[in-house]
């Protein structure tokens, strides 16, 4: 546990152009203009993996039990499997959304005030 007062300054992250694409569903994906990967230093992504640890085993039991990215024991690959299901069994639409810049755009002030209400520590 950190102590009461300890501040934590971010080192400055490594941005990374990256010109990829990706396959889905077994066809191959182009990324027109390719996207930044941002590296944390290795400090930095030592305190997120121990904040993660924290907060996901508090909040991973509110989420939908539709939901599947970035949660523990849940792949994409199961996320297609529960789509097609959803079809065989007659649902006419699947809905996939991925909040890629949602983190650049949300007011953090906002965000970091609807975690505090559920957070203990500061």
């Amino acid at each position: 546990m950190l102590q009461r007062g300890l501040a934590l300054h971010p080192e400055k992250t490594r941005i990374v152009h990256i010109n990829d694409g990706f396959n889905f569903l077994g066809f191959s994906v182009k990324r027109y203009g390719g996207r930044k990967l941002g590296i944390p230093s290795v400090i930095d992504r030592f305190i997120q993996q121990a904040v993660l640890q924290v907060l996901q085993g508090k909040w991973d039991s509110t989420f939908s039990e539709h939901s599947y990215g970035f949660r523990p024991k849940r792949l994409a690959h199961q996320a297609i499997g529960k789509a097609q299901e959803y079809i065989q069994s007659g649902y006419a639409y699947v809905v996939d959304f991925d909040l890629e810049k949602f983190f650049d755009r949300v007011n953090h002030d906002i965000l970091m005030s609807q975690v505090a209400k559920r957070v203990e520590d500061k």
